[in-house]
Order: structure tokens, then C-alpha cells, then sequence
């Protein structure tokens, strides 16, 4: 019986090692999706048959939020023009609103006849805001008339984010006070699809995913 106990014990055991190392993840397809009406909204958005848009002014916060270590991946249609320059804004934050005291941040400006430019930064509660990459003449691996694909990764205190596969930056958070990150999209166009959203995923681990509301 001892014996028994014993080889049970160990089971549970290895299966609490196995399933506790499991990466789990969420995601939305918004070519397919009917509507995010579970998603906070800002604003309005509209589902077209290309993926999503967020209309000016307007921005939209996934139903839930992590903690521990992930990886966020956002695919995106761009197609700016000479004349029509779009502005797309991804960023993770401590709640779902605007603004959070902590965030990380990544605007970027496209078309229009002048110079692509982005700005990533960060902010926290009881730290200042610091900027971690900026360029005011190009944008890493940035594809117009064609899809994007932005990721964020965390491990602990280290950060990446890359488009397309350049890397944006990589860093050591020292300013980002919160344990919780909320995933939030904006974009602001001016024809109506210069920039469609696509996707969005999480894949997370050794933290939790928990509803905003």
C-alpha cells in the first residue's frame, strides 16, 4: 500500500512538472471573427472581409490580460500612399485604458510623401518614461502593401520586439512597474483601410490569463 502511495505521489508529481512547463495561448482571427463585442472599445471599430478597422480616434483592449512570460503577435495589413499617411499604435499596459501607468508603446507613422518614423517606448508608475528605440527615417522591416507581423516577447525581465523579423529593440525592463499587461490596438487612417488588423495571439507560460471584467 505504502509502495502504491509512493508511485502515486510520484505521478502527480511528474505531471505537475510536465503540465506546469505547458505554453498556452489565445488568439483571434478577425478576417473570421463575427464580432470582438467582449473586447473594452474606445470608440467604434468595424469588421470588414479583410480583417479589422479602428476608426480615428478610436481604440480597442483584448478581454483579458497576462502576467508571467508571453509572446504577443499582431498581424497587420499596411497601405499607405503618397498622399494618405496612416499611423498604427500597438501597445501593453497595466489596465485597459488610456492612459495606463505603465505601458509600453509602439507608434508608427507610414506614407503620406514624408519619412516613415516609429517611437518605442515606456512608462511606469514610479518610474520615468524612457525611450527604448525611435527612428524618424525608417521603420525595421516594415512591408507597405503587404502584411506585418509585430511581436513582443517577455522572459522575466527581458523584452523583444521585432517586425517581420527585425528586430525593433531588445532591453531589460526597469521602468515597467505593473505584473500585468494588457494588449491594446489603435491605428488612426484616413480613406478607411490603409492599415487592417489581421490577427492577434498570445502565447503565455508560467503566468496567468484573466479576464478585464
Amino acid at each position: 500500500m505504502k509502495a502504491k502511495r509512493a508511485l502515486l505521489l510520484l505521478i502527480a508529481i511528474s505531471l505537475i512538472l510536465v503540465l506546469g512547463g505547458c505554453t498556452k495561448k489565445w488568439s483571434v482571427n478577425f478576417v473570421t471573427a463575427r464580432d470582438i463585442d467582449d473586447w473594452y472599445r474606445s470608440g467604434t471599430y468595424e469588421l470588414i472581409s479583410e480583417g479589422l478597422i479602428i476608426p480615428n480616434g478610436s481604440y480597442i483592449t483584448a478581454p483579458y490580460y497576462w502576467s508571467g512570460d508571453f509572446t504577443i503577435t499582431v498581424k497587420f495589413k499596411l497601405a499607405a500612399t503618397d498622399v494618405n499617411r496612416s499611423f498604427c499604435a500597438i501597445w501593453v499596459g497595466s489596465s485597459p485604458y488610456w492612459r495606463p501607468l505603465d505601458i509600453i508603446s509602439f507608434p508608427f507613422y507610414y506614407g503620406g510623401g514624408l519619412a516613415p518614423l516609429y517611437d518605442l517606448w515606456t512608462d511606469g508608475e514610479f518610474h520615468d518614461e524612457e525611450k527604448i528605440s525611435s527612428s524618424t527615417s525608417m521603420i525595421p522591416g516594415i512591408v507597405n502593401n503587404g502584411i506585418n507581423t509585430w511581436v513582443m516577447s517577455k522572459t522575466g525581465g527581458y523584452f523583444k520586439v521585432t517586425l517581420n523579423d527585425a528586430v525593433i529593440a531588445e532591453w531589460i525592463n526597469d521602468v515597467y512597474d505593473s505584473g500585468i499587461f494588457h494588449l491594446s490596438l489603435n491605428s488612426v487612417i484616413t480613406t478607411g483601410d490603409e492599415v487592417v488588423f489581421k490577427s492577434v495571439s498570445v502565447e503565455y507560460e508560467n503566468g496567468n490569463m484573466s479576464p478585464v471584467f
